[in-house]
């Protein structure tokens, strides 16, 4: 990947779960995605925070 920006991922669940995730991506967007992509099938999403961190 060619894109130097860092993102922190929480993807929170319906049950009060959250997943923690560092990601290198594009955009916000992308970051979105990617978070998703890795917490699929362990927990029912129930909404994605993006911060950007470098």
């Amino acid at each position: 990947m060619t894109s130097n920006n860092l993102y922190r991922v929480v993807v929170n669940g319906e049950d009060g779960e959250y997943f923690d995730y560092e990601v290198e991506a594009d955009s916000f967007s992308d970051a979105s995605r990617q978070g998703e992509s890795l917490a699929a099938g362990m927990l029912d999403v129930q909404y994605i925070e993006v911060y950007q961190i470098a």
